[in-house]
């Protein structure tokens, strides 16, 4: 669609809704002790998001390199290139499209 364009506009920062949002937090007991829970959380999640991520940089660099997009259907599908596949793996993980990635292959080697 050419010459179709986007008319942002372009505003100031404003820092009232976030001196807002302190002042709950200053004066709410409860707030300031959600807070401090998460905060206890977070180094615990972090953790096991950055071995989540890990696994799945792991996987697609060994998906990339066992199934190469000149060589095999998966590849040329799933497997493009380390980003594609990292994405593709992420789907898989997180949503309920494991399916839409899965089926093409399952499909064309249903016995192996």
């Amino acid at each position: 669609v050419a010459g179709v364009g986007f008319d942002w506009e372009v505003t100031r920062w404003r820092p009232a809704p976030y001196l807002r949002l302190l002042l709950l937090v200053g004066y709410s007991k409860d707030a300031r002790s959600q807070l401090r829970l998460v905060a206890k959380i977070l180094p615990a999640f972090l953790r096991v998001a950055t071995l989540v991520g890990l696994f799945v940089a792991f996987v697609a660099w060994f998906g990339v390199v066992v199934w190469p997009p000149r060589a095999s259907a998966e590849g040329r599908e799933n497997f493009t290139n380390f980003r594609e596949a990292a994405w593709q793996l992420l789907i898989c993980l997180t949503t309920a499209n494991f399916p839409d990635v899965m089926l093409p292959a399952y499909e064309r080697d249903r016995w192996t």
